[in-house]
């Protein structure tokens, strides 16, 4: 029979699954290609024309809480008022209407999004929060779904499973942890042992593979302001291009 490849399609799971095996699967990325092709064309220059300068946020409402989600909104909303952008929350856009936008913005909530990719392979400009933010996020999402067992069993495991593969039978030699360095021990504790790492100290050291750390060209903000001073100074079409 024809042998079969293990491939990973980012680097954070190329990263796990050499802690969980020992071995590497070879990474094809999920390309540009595959993309634009989807897109019809990238169409950089009808962003650099785009006179109406369409922001698109990401819903934030879909894993925080709504009164936090409804201050993050407003915070984007202020800023692109101020910058000339008008914000549209997205809701099951298609490949093609992604070309209208001149800049997106993202509150990440779990280690690897299509949706990221996607908007980056398309040429769109993506704008994160800040590495500290978007980990307490992650680690904020991470631990408040955990708590129900039901819900995490049915629901929020298969978003985290792989860092968390429950019951874990692999290579106990790993097991052993360097202080600071979790890449023998692919999963996270959502109830770290008292004498154990913290889980944000967890989430910081894989947020480190992830894409959105990884990627270049991403922009981050900390604040209001900074996220105001990064609207002003995005070239989108440069960006595309």
């Amino acid at each position: 029979s024809a042998r079969r490849r293990v491939v990973a399609m980012d680097p954070l799971t190329v990263d796990l699954l050499r802690a969980a095996f020992g071995r590497a699967p070879e990474e094809v990325p999920y390309g540009a290609r595959y993309v634009r092709t989807l897109l019809s064309g990238v169409r950089c220059g009808q962003r650099s024309r785009n006179e109406s300068k369409l922001l698109l946020v990401s819903k934030p409402w879909a894993v925080l809480p709504r009164h936090e989600s409804v201050a993050v909104l407003e915070m984007v909303e202020v800023a692109a008022s101020k910058t000339g952008w008008t914000v549209n929350a997205f809701d099951n856009l298609e490949y093609r209407e992604l070309a209208v936008f001149g800049v997106g913005v993202m509150f990440p909530w779990d280690w690897s999004l299509v949706t990221f990719v996607e908007w980056y392979r398309a040429g769109l400009p993506v704008i994160l929060p800040d590495a500290q933010w978007v980990q307490s996020i992650i680690s904020t999402v991470l631990w408040y779904e955990s708590q129900d067992h039901d819900s995490w069993r049915y629901v929020w495991q298969a978003r985290f499973v792989s860092l968390l593969p429950l019951p874990w039978g692999g290579r106990d030699e790993l097991a052993i942890e360097h202080p600071g360095n979790f890449s023998g021990r692919p999963w996270i504790d959502a109830k770290p042992r008292a004498d154990g790492p913290s889980l944000f100290d967890q989430v910081e050291w894989w947020y480190g593979r992830t894409d959105f750390h990884r990627m270049p060209f991403v922009k981050t903000f900390v604040s209001l302001v900074d996220l105001q001073m990064v609207l002003l100074t995005v070239q989108p079409d440069v960006v595309c291009s």
